[in-house]
């Protein structure tokens, strides 16, 4: 047994609960061909594993539909469907692993981007902050661009782009990695953006706090307890940028909450389903 998997004598042994809005498995990455500007897009393993939609969608195809839309040509990094950004790794104290998995990253980032001359696209806010840290703590190539998934859509995607529909209302929660990054306003222009009313209810931190939603959900519950009091009662669709958020928010708000990469997705696109 290893360091993440060994129960120290008279622990209790935790069984995760499974949420009513778990998403199901998401479908395998889309295939990437085609011209434009090349970006390297790194799909986080919790979206590589959970579905965005109900027809078992992915945070990746819409990312590819967005970059696509806007003249880009993404790239998955060598080896992407073992790649971490660590964060489980550097939770659980696991140095070794968290050496290792970021050694792997930035290997297969550097070749993905050309050595940095292309920008990388980190798809979920957690990740993206803990690639972003590892990068500034000197431990990943300071050549790569690495740019989270609120600021490169709003720097150089939805500039490209044009919002074709808009909902009535939308909620919006800006996670806590959001905030630290300073990617809090670029997600917040991008919301407004597609509906005529956002509401941002006053919740610093969903309390899903990584797999804690799973083993302790009284967390996730008394961190999210005034979120559905504070969405208009018109309020039927809600968004952020991570994706264990996603599944608290879904659970104690009462409406589905998506990715700004599903938004903007949909509200970019005039010849989508309704």
């Amino acid at each position: 047994m290893n360091q993440l998997t060994r129960r120290q004598p008279g622990e209790r042994k935790v069984i995760p609960l499974i949420p009513a809005c778990l998403p199901r498995a998401a479908a395998p990455l889309p295939r990437l061909s085609g011209d434009g500007e090349p970006v390297a897009l790194f799909v986080s393993c919790v979206n590589r594993a959970l579905a965005e939609g109900e027809g078992g969608e992915s945070v990746a195809a819409h990312a590819v539909n967005l970059l696509r839309r806007a003249g880009f040509a993404p790239v998955y990094p060598p080896g992407h469907d073992g790649l971490c950004c660590g964060q489980p790794f550097a939770s659980a104290n696991a140095a070794g692993a968290l050496a290792f998995s970021q050694a792997s990253l930035n290997e297969a980032l550097l070749q993905a981007s050309g050595d940095g001359r292309h920008p990388v696209y980190l798809d979920n806010s957690p990740c993206a902050a803990r690639v972003k840290q590892a990068q500034a703590e000197g431990l990943l190539d300071p050549r790569l661009q690495l740019f989270d998934a609120a600021g490169f859509l709003a720097e150089k995607v939805l500039p490209r782009l044009s919002i074709a529909r808009r909902l009535p209302q939308l909620a919006l929660h800006i996670p806590c990695s959001a905030t630290a990054m300073g990617a809090a306003g670029s997600l917040k222009q991008l919301a407004a953006s597609c509906c005529d009313e956002l509401t941002v209810p006053d919740i610093a931190c969903c309390g899903f706090a990584g797999d804690k939603g799973f083993t302790v959900p009284e967390l996730n519950a008394h961190s999210l307890r005034r979120l559905k009091p504070a969405l208009p009662d018109a309020c039927r669709h809600g968004v952020s940028m991570s994706r264990t958020c996603q599944i608290g928010l879904t659970e104690h708000g009462g409406i589905p909450y998506a990715s700004i990469e599903a938004l903007l997705d949909f509200c970019t696109n005039p010849s989508g389903p309704p």
